[in-house]
């Protein structure tokens, strides 16, 4: 029902607007468009960074128990911020300093506990059309762009390889040897990454600004 009626509204508006062009949106024509989303701007104190930061609904796709061995491993700090079932099934494998924020929706918190990473874990193992994220964007990584904050990411989203291009995190194949070498590449690098990451948000937002302004002006909207 629901893919019949975004068809059944897509064929009827003037414009159709997606987070991702893997993403059925029922017409693929000149007035369909990918909108980019805005990345925010979170206070980014100096100061060493030496924690990994993980944020969503955890499940057995995300390979946290990878993770938590490299940060035992390593001894690094490690910040869960979501919950789940499947968390709770696994949270003894988590290092003891391990800290679980729980669920989080005050964004100013979120940003905080970022600053102390140089690490974001965004790891999927399933990179297929059968993942629902292949068709999404990992608004994880919005929030770690926001603190600067470079992620290690396999390449599940259609715009995933950017990161890589664009020096802000660290595109692997999901293996416990590639997550690790990625790890540790981004906090003995992490000033190029973070200083990428600057650019990166500049110019994104700068085209985010440019998107709305040229699709409202279409529309006939007026654009302040």
């Amino acid at each position: 029902l629901t893919g019949w009626l975004m068809r059944f509204v897509a064929r009827r508006a003037d414009e159709v607007w997606i987070l991702s062009p893997r993403i059925p949106a029922g017409r693929n024509d000149a007035n369909s468009f990918v909108v980019p989303i805005c990345i925010n701007e979170f206070p980014t104190p100096a100061g060493s960074r030496t924690e990994v930061a993980y944020i969503g609904f955890p499940s057995r796709d995300h390979a946290l128990e990878i993770l938590f061995d490299i940060c035992a491993r390593h001894g690094l700090r490690l910040n869960i911020i979501g919950d789940s079932p499947y968390l709770r099934s696994i949270r003894h494998l988590a290092p003891p300093d391990t800290v679980f924020h729980g669920m989080m929706n005050d964004e100013s918190r979120i940003g905080q506990i970022l600053s102390k990473c140089f690490c974001g874990y965004a790891i999927y193992r399933d990179t297929s059309p059968s993942s629902y994220s292949y068709y999404g964007f990992p608004s994880k990584t919005l929030y770690c762009f926001a603190s600067n904050v470079p992620i290690v990411i396999t390449n599940v989203a259609d715009f995933n390889h950017t990161f890589e291009e664009r020096g802000v995190g660290r595109v692997v194949e999901p293996t416990p040897e590639k997550i690790e070498q990625a790890v540790l590449q981004l906090r003995g690098q992490y000033p190029e990454f973070s200083a990428a990451i600057d650019r990166f948000r500049k110019e994104w937002n700068e085209h985010v600004l440019e998107f709305h302004r040229a699709r409202f002006a279409a529309l006939g909207c007026k654009v302040g």
